[in-house]
């Protein structure tokens, strides 16, 4: 068997990871956070606060804002009704909040795993959409 090895320089710099793609962050059915990514924090440290006490505490620590706990919330209460009736899909809840500096559609999935309501997860996808067509279908 022959193996094929390729060497590709990856920009990993701030400037450019905070600019692209989606920002990503992942709670358990507990709001614990179990993952967020760079493009996250950026995103909503714009929405909530510009300053750096802000950021730090959405990227360092498990307190999330406000909006988050909330679209969680009723993520986590509609895969708990699912769990009830034995209904294991994924509900998800498109969102959009803006201010003066940002407008941003956050995607909230509420993935189910298994037969334990406990091992759910959510899943928001964050985008900014200035000068974007929102479609949510």
């Amino acid at each position: 068997m022959l193996e094929h090895t390729m060497e590709v320089e990856i920009d990993t710099s701030e400037r450019q990871v905070a600019h692209e793609g989606p920002g990503i962050m992942i709670l358990s059915s507990s709001l614990q956070l179990l993952h967020t990514n760079r493009r996250a924090d950026v995103l909503l440290g714009d929405l909530d606060s510009p300053t750096p006490e802000t950021r730090k505490a959405i990227g360092r620590s498990s307190s999330l804002p406000p909006l988050l706990v909330r679209l969680a919330d009723k993520i986590l209460s509609a895969l708990r009704q699912r769990y009830e009736s034995v209904d294991t899909r994924r509900c998800e809840i498109n969102y959009v909040v803006a201010n003066s500096v940002k407008q941003v559609m956050i995607r909230g999935i509420g993935l189910p795993s298994g037969d334990q309501f406990e091992s759910a997860h959510v899943v928001f996808v964050m985008s900014d959409t200035k000068g974007h067509r929102l479609n949510f279908g």
